[in-house]
């Protein structure tokens, strides 16, 4: 009898550490049986892969029905994400302790490391760390690197549930460069009538007014950080003649109202502002000369797939935490001057900011033997 893998996530971010593992799990002869929730459902799609809505079997998510869910599918493993505001993978990883199943999670991003595995979502981190606990604990939990254990060892915990296997859709990301050819990318541009002359950004927005009660102690939210981003196109726009063309790419949990307002102010017919929600990521980034965001994973793929980019944080209060800043592997861009001097040298003078992000390549076959050493006892082939 194969043994059966069940595999979870919620939101993109755990989705893209879910989709790389489900092909070559099947190769190896594992049953997998794809669940999601939310957004993750639609990423699925995106890559070629139906999910099954867990929504649809358990009408209301809770210990009670997740431990009927696992009672009635029997996996013999569970590999989850790790959502920022939603509970169902920390039930997975809590049922299944009690079922004798054991579960890895897969951390996906450089931040809220502690509070993924706590009783609070990432909404109510200050209560968090007025008392911070590790309350949902899967078996292992699975790192893109060093750097990742080191934050979770400072926080205690333990050595032994930490497995540095690298991100599993870094490999991915890289392979799509060489598979998108150049008459690909000028279709995607003529398909949303964006000219070769014309210079594309995208911004890469992030959920955070959704995500958190108050954005006072980053010191910026996604709308300050656009409206930034404007101020200065605005300025540079009088200085070129070229079209610039802005897109908006908004995360799945965000409302796309949000921005109509301060685009129906913009009044000139040199700067196009746009809104995008379902484009595949990677084809929006090949597609345009220049990414910008904040702390997005989505300005690490970019930088993979070798389009520039510019991580803006003006505002910022206390630590970056953004990792390629935090390795000195780019440069956050923290006031209005920077950012006019760098948009300045990118479309006019076509002189672009430089980034770099080495990755551990063989994240996949990792896990798939911290699989089979979990379930047979050692990390055989």
């Amino acid at each position: 009898m194969k043994e059966k893998i069940l595999l979870f996530s919620c939101d993109p971010g755990g989705s893209n550490t879910i989709i790389p593992l489900v092909q070559p799990l099947i190769q190896c002869g594992y049953e997998v049986k794809l669940y999601g929730k939310d957004s993750a459902l639609l990423k699925y799609q995106q890559n070629g892969l139906i999910g099954i809505d867990i929504s649809s079997i358990c009408k209301t998510i809770n210990p009670i029905s997740i431990k009927k869910l696992l009672k009635q599918e029997k996996p013999n493993l569970i590999i989850t994400g790790t959502s920022s505001n939603d509970f169902t993978e920390k039930f997975m990883w809590r049922v299944g302790k009690k079922l004798s199943i054991p579960s890895f999670a897969i951390l996906d991003q450089w931040t809220n490391y502690g509070i993924r595995f706590s009783s609070y979502p990432v909404s109510q981190i200050d209560m968090y760390e007025r008392n911070p606990n590790r309350d949902c604990l899967p078996t292992k939990i699975c790192v893109m690197d060093n750097y990742a254990k080191n934050k979770l060892l400072n926080l205690d915990f333990n050595k032994k549930d930490i497995i540095v296997t690298g991100h599993p859709f870094f490999s991915l990301t890289r392979n799509k460069r060489s598979e998108m050819t150049n008459d690909q990318i000028q279709a995607f541009r003529k398909e949303r009538d964006v000219r070769d002359t014309d210079f594309l950004i995208t911004y890469v927005s992030e959920p955070l007014t959704e995500t958190y009660s108050s954005c006072n102690k980053i010191g910026y939210t996604e709308l300050t950080i656009f409206e930034e981003i404007i101020k200065a196109l605005l300025k540079i726009s009088l200085y070129t003649r070229r079209k610039i063309v802005l897109i908006i790419k908004i995360h799945p949990r965000e409302y796309m109202d949000k921005y109509k307002t301060y685009i129906r102010k913009i009044n000139t017919g040199n700067i196009d502002i746009r809104i995008d929600k379902n484009s595949h990521p990677w084809e929006l980034v090949l597609s345009s000369q220049l990414v910008c965001g904040m702390s997005s994973i989505l300005l690490i793929e970019s930088v993979i797939l070798r389009v520039p980019i510019l991580s803006i944080q003006i505002g910022l209060r206390g630590k970056n935490s953004f990792i390629l800043s935090e390795q000195k592997l780019t440069r956050t861009i923290l006031s209005q001057h920077s950012l006019m001097k760098v948009f300045k040298s990118a479309i006019i003078d076509t002189v672009f900011p430089k980034s770099r992000f080495p990755f551990i390549d063989d994240s996949v076959s990792r896990i798939i033997s911290q699989i089979k050493e979990q379930l047979y006892g050692s990390s055989c082939n």
